[in-house]
């Protein structure tokens, strides 16, 4: 609904309706006062009149109070504008020929002041102020003639300074202006009065809290639109629709209890377990009670202020609620959970501190973090915010001395000053202890297969290549078909080692400078065969003629040979596949592999190079393969000190770069 606009408020309607009563009742004043002055000057008119000779302005005096009589008998017929306008046409017409006749002696300088003086009253101080500078304008205008003679007296000055009606008229025209300046004087602060009232019934009316007030006998005399809101029909004396409630219960609050009974026996009081609500959702408050005291010091009301704090009720319950669920994760979870302070200070621990490190809560708070993890020593704000976000290995201490690796996790609780760290710790004995079983069970069973393996394939490729022989051609075709399985099998088995070995750390390498063109050159040649079963063709572009790198020759042959057979397997029959060598600057030298398969999906992207990996793309052929190439591959560029990255040109395949740090200079051959 569209808000109510300010002319529109009750509060503004009773103010206009305030004011201009205000108003009626200054105008009819000023009435009464020219009904009196034309009731007692309209004789005294017409002695002057006779005694001066029947003057003009004695005549328009006399017509005036004629007609000031006559409004006055319809006065209460007559609507407030008019009245107004009345008066200043009254004033003026008065003013002008007394002015212009007797000069400043006149009483009608009286009569522009009063005009000034209702203009302010009844309607604006900027027309108040134009009519002061018309009266001043005229006044020098009048000042004027008299001084330059084109204004004069039409009687001696004398005759009209010791005629005692002109005194009379001129007391009892200045007693009729000190009125009129008196009750305009009252009518302002009349209305200044109403304009506050107005102003603080607004902001009291609009305030969010319920303010109600009561008398003695326990009535509400004034409450403001918010406890009409909240309260309601509790506010109608005798109502029983509803009632006051303890919160959380059907039983009412008691009497005697409430704040603006309390307030009434001159009591200050707080509460807030009030409930509103018969049958339905009940609606809690908080209120508070105060004495209210007459000008005479005598207590004669009480004031009570409501708030409804139904919500934050149910934002607290709801906090109270997850607070428990999160101590009791926290009670029970098996991992350490530790708050620590910038400076690297235990705060607060959960039970699993003493159930891995042997530690009560007594003597961890306030020990440093190094007491669990004698490596974090030390800790700064900085480096704890260098750890935050990853995962780290580091060694536990117990209680007892014993020494255990611990997975570390550490994060920062934003907006805390000083800033505050959760520090989570696991114990990964287990973990090791089952990584090592399996590393050894693999490292077991990979040797014990690949010896016979290695003897199975080798007595096939004697078979194939009819060293014994000429077989019966399906003989031949079953020999084939065991020989390539036999390979696939040992490729498995070695990638399973050399993964192994770089989860160990152990692969070993071999650095030394050396033209890396002619291994560029052998990988495509070598893997020809590989070319010929997926029906492509592999081809070397560079322009490049002498590459010297610090390599071991064999790991990036085996790159190489994984980035193109992964290139031949995506690729379309008949298509050509590509490596290239360039250097991207003077510190780098890029390999990069290019086929013209779908590309990588961006689901696949992801994991590319994560262990066990592979595509699912429906031309990926029988050959399969372990999932684990890229990843070694990835492992054995990054050991030579560079990036294996890819990038994808959809419908138009994907490459793979390889992109290796050149030597500033050349370096003996090392070990690694």
């Amino acid at each position: 609904m569209p808000e109510t606009s300010p002319k529109q408020h009750p509060f503004y309607t009773d103010l206009q309706q305030r004011l201009n009563q205000i108003r009626h009742q200054f105008a009819n004043s000023v009435w009464r006062g020219l009904a009196l002055v034309a009731a007692i000057g309209t004789p005294i008119s017409l002695s002057r009149a006779w005694y001066s000779g029947w003057l003009p302005v004695y005549n328009i005096q006399l017509s005036v109070a004629l007609l000031v009589l006559l409004f006055y008998a319809l006065l209460n017929r007559l609507p407030l504008q008019l009245k107004t306008a009345l008066l200043m046409l009254i004033f003026w017409t008065v003013a002008v020929p007394g002015v212009m006749t007797f000069g400043m002696a006149s009483a009608g300088v009286w009569w522009l002041v009063a005009s000034v003086v209702v203009a302010y009253v009844m309607y604006s101080a900027r027309l108040a102020l134009a009519i002061l500078c018309l009266s001043f304008a005229f006044l020098a205008v009048t000042a004027l003639g008299f001084i330059q003679g084109w204004l004069a007296m039409p009687l001696d000055a004398n005759i009209y300074l010791t005629e005692p009606m002109s005194w009379a008229t001129y007391l009892i025209v200045n007693a009729i202006v000190f009125l009129i300046l008196t009750r305009a004087g009252v009518s302002y602060s009349q209305a200044q009065h109403a304009i506050s009232q107005h102003q603080y019934r607004q902001w009291i009316d609009d305030l969010p809290l319920g303010l109600v007030v009561q008398d003695q006998q326990q009535q509400p005399y004034y409450y403001n639109k918010a406890a009409a809101r909240m309260l309601g029909p509790l506010l109608q004396p005798g109502s029983e629709k509803q009632h006051f409630y303890q919160s959380g219960s059907q039983d009412p609050y008691p009497t005697e209890a409430m704040p603006a009974l309390r307030a009434l026996r001159g009591e200050t009081s707080y509460i807030d377990d009030l409930a509103i609500g018969n049958g339905g959702p009940q609606r809690r408050f908080q209120a508070w009670g105060r004495p209210g005291y007459d000008s005479n010091g005598k207590l004669a009301f009480g004031i009570t202020v409501f708030e409804d704090i139904t919500e934050r009720k149910m934002a607290e319950s709801v906090q109270l609620e997850q607070a428990a669920r999160t101590s009791a994760i926290l009670q029970h979870i098996q991992d350490a959970i530790i708050t620590v302070s910038s400076n690297g200070i235990m705060l607060s621990d959960n039970p699993a501190v003493s159930q891995i490190f042997g530690y009560e809560t007594p003597a961890v708070t306030g020990q440093p973090l190094s007491l669990l993890v004698p490596a974090l020593g030390d800790l700064t704000a900085t480096k704890l915010t260098e750890l935050a976000g990853n995962k780290h290995e580091s060694e536990g201490r117990h209680q007892t001395g014993r020494k255990f690796p611990v997975a570390l996790a550490v994060t920062a609780i934003t907006g805390q000053q000083p800033a505050i760290f959760v520090v989570m710790l696991s114990d990964i004995s287990e973990r090791k202890r089952l990584d090592q079983m399996k590393n050894n069970f693999v490292s077991t069973v990979s040797h014990e297969l690949r010896t016979p393996l290695t003897a199975i394939r080798g007595s096939l490729t004697l078979l194939t290549a009819k060293v014994l022989g000429e077989l019966p051609h399906q003989v031949q075709d079953m020999l084939v078909i065991a020989e390539q399985n036999s390979q696939r099998l040992l490729r498995l088995i070695n990638d399973i080692l050399d993964m192994q070995k770089i989860e160990a750390g152990q692969m070993h390498f071999v650095f030394k400078l050396q033209n890396i063109k002619p291994l560029l050159q052998a990988a495509v040649q070598e893997l020809s065969y590989y070319a010929v079963q997926h029906q492509v063709r592999f081809v070397l572009e560079t322009e490049l003629t002498d590459i010297q790198l610090q390599v071991d020759g064999d790991r990036l042959m085996q790159v190489l040979a994984n980035l193109l057979s992964n290139a031949a397997k995506f690729s379309p029959a008949g298509s050509e596949i590509k490596l290239t060598a360039v250097y991207l600057d003077a510190n780098w030298l890029r390999l990069a592999v290019w086929d013209h398969g779908p590309g990588i999906s961006a689901e696949f992207k992801q994991r590319i190079f994560q262990p066990f990996s592979q595509s699912d793309a429906s031309n990926q052929r029988s050959y399969g393969g372990s999932g684990l190439g890229l990843t070694i591959s990835k492992a054995i560029v990054e050991q030579h000190g560079g990036r294996l990255s890819f990038d994808n040109n959809k419908g138009q395949g994907s490459v793979f770069y390889v992109d290796l740090p050149c030597p500033q200079r050349p370096a003996p051959e090392q070990e690694v």
